[in-house]
């Protein structure tokens, strides 16, 4: 999942960390289902989906923006 843009950067927010910051589409891609399987896992309590959070996010260490990407989900 992520937005459909050209070499633009999105800006990205999670006010719940206070993170705000730029990246690409395919990162704020990532970082949005991160944050969805987050809060999945937590209001269903489904280890299926705790499992696909951390499945994502050792992926995501690997993407060349992760410091971005963690910050954005820290």
């Amino acid at each position: 999942m992520s937005p459909q843009l050209s070499d633009s950067d999105v800006i990205m927010r999670c006010p719940g960390n206070q993170y705000e910051g730029s990246m690409s589409a395919d990162a704020a891609g990532i970082v949005s289902c991160l944050v969805a399987f987050n809060r999945l896992t937590w209001s269903t309590r489904d280890e299926r989906l705790c499992d696909l959070f951390y499945g994502l996010r050792d992926w995501a260490i690997q993407h060349p923006e992760c410091r971005e990407i963690l910050r954005a989900i820290d």
